[in-house]
């Protein structure tokens, strides 16, 4: 047991989905850690979108860049640039793009108690 919620199987089929659109992005010239940093993009403006009470924008985005975060691993496996760097910077974007989206959360429900 993996401990993951996710099957095997299902991993693998979503993998192979995300394929197609990761190495489409690297044909137009973005790398796996430009694709991380993009994602951190979105978590920041879902983050803002929160902080600023708009609540479906902020969902969309938060959806958005969740669906947006398979392709720079699924990019750095297929053109064969797997770094520990990478990993690590996935990582903590990942973890630091959460903590804005709180930080938005927190100040929009501030806001709202005044």
């Amino acid at each position: 047991m993996s401990g993951s919620v996710v099957s095997p199987e299902l991993r693998t089929r979503i993998r192979g989905l995300a394929l197609p659109i990761a190495l489409a992005l690297g044909r137009i010239g973005l790398t796996p850690n430009a694709l991380t940093l993009i994602g951190f993009g979105i978590a920041v403006g879902a983050g803002l979108a929160a902080s600023q009470q708009a609540w479906l924008l902020a969902g969309v985005l938060v959806i958005v860049g969740g669906v947006f975060d398979l392709f720079d691993g699924a990019l750095a496996r297929a053109t064969n640039k797997v770094s520990r760097l990478g990993a690590f910077l996935d990582s903590v974007l990942d973890r630091a793009g959460e903590s804005a989206l709180y930080l938005g959360i927190a100040v929009a429900c501030e806001a709202a108690s005044f």
